[in-house]
């Protein structure tokens, strides 16, 4: 195993299984599990299993007129204890994480609840699960990685 990476708080990331090239993450260890934003939810039966099917708004997360509709096989329904102490049940998918923008960042494998999350500040919340043996938080750095002035180049208009 290599040494973890230090990062901020705060970072740019990408889900390249769902084509989101550039999402705002939240680095917390406070938190368990992985969260997405997601709206429109809906599980569809296909071949092979069933899937989730689902809209998320990467760019900033409250504007609705930009969403990425994305889907990913179901692999789990799970209740989560959210941060006020309310238990709610969210699906579960399994995605690729790039930790930055690079196409040579590291990638791995992580588990993400769906949830909106249009009253957060990120899109995206990257909890200890995710973060165990690869990644050491800063909670006074961000941006380590580097940023953008915009997302935009990213997806297309």
């Amino acid at each position: 195993m290599s040494s973890p990476i230090t990062v901020g708080w705060r970072e740019w990331v990408a889900l390249p299984g769902l084509e989101l090239f550039a999402l705002e993450a939240k680095m917390d260890t406070g938190a368990m599990t992985s969260s997405l934003h997601a709206v429109e939810i809906d599980v569809v039966d296909r071949a092979g299993g069933r899937w989730v099917h689902f809209r998320t708004h990467p760019i900033p997360i409250d504007n609705p007129a930009f969403s990425v509709a994305c889907k990913a096989p179901l692999v789990d329904k799970r209740v989560v204890t959210v941060s006020n102490g309310v238990a709610e049940a969210r699906f579960v998918i399994a995605v690729d994480f790039r930790l930055g923008l690079s196409a040579e960042a590291p990638v791995w494998p992580i588990q993400l609840t769906l949830a909106d999350r249009s009253a957060m500040q990120m899109p995206l919340l990257i909890g200890r699960e995710a973060l165990a043996n690869r990644v050491l938080v800063s909670s006074s750095a961000e941006y380590t990685l580097g940023d953008l002035e915009t997302p935009d180049d990213f997806y297309p208009s």
